[in-house]
């Protein structure tokens, strides 16, 4: 079974460096969170399950604690680059109504160093003209991408525009939150 994996990380890793993506810090990244979590085959939110004493940080979420223990959607990557896995939690949803997606309220990032959250953000996201409805991960990348999408060494967040505008979140070590970029999703 080891054997299986290691050809499987070895032939993904080619695949993405080939395509100009590296091998994301995610694979990389040691997790000793504590933390269970689906690892997706896709492009798509994990589903993270917090045990009975999950993080106090996630009370931000506006999650009930039943909901926070049966699992709740996450992105999973080493944002701050520090070799550990780090938590993008989504909070509860927010029902416009109309033509708008839902989205959630909030969002909070639990930043891990071995089995301790070092950090933590909780991101407002409840402005409907900017909200983020469904991000997922933007692997570390070596190269700019098509529509200008920014090279990073380490993992961040993108939602895609389908058709729009495209918004990528890289974490600053220096201001210790995330910056915000849009770029065209596909050529106009």
């Amino acid at each position: 079974m080891q054997n299986n994996r290691s050809h499987y990380l070895t032939l993904l890793a080619a695949l993405l460096t080939s395509s100009g993506l590296t091998f994301s810090s995610l694979a990389a990244a040691k997790d000793q969170s504590g933390i269970g979590f689906t690892k997706t085959t896709k492009n798509l939110p994990n589903k993270c399950k917090f045990d009975k004493t999950f993080p106090l940080e996630l009370k931000e979420t506006d999650l009930s604690v039943k909901k926070i223990e049966k699992g709740v959607r996450c992105v999973v990557g080493d944002f701050d680059g520090n070799g550990y896995l780090d938590f993008f939690v989504y909070g509860k949803y927010k029902k416009p109504g109309g033509s708008v997606a839902p989205y959630p309220e909030k969002y909070v990032i639990l930043f891990y160093e071995k089995k301790k959250i070092i950090h933590s953000i909780v991101l407002d996201n409840t402005n409907p003209k900017t909200a983020l409805t469904d991000p997922v991960l933007y692997p570390a990348t070596k190269r700019t991408g098509a529509h200008g999408e920014p090279v990073s060494k380490t993992d961040g967040i993108i939602q895609q525009g389908e058709g729009g505008t495209s918004t990528v979140l890289l974490y600053d070590r220096n201001t210790k939150n995330f910056k915000r970029s849009n770029h065209a999703s596909e050529n106009n």
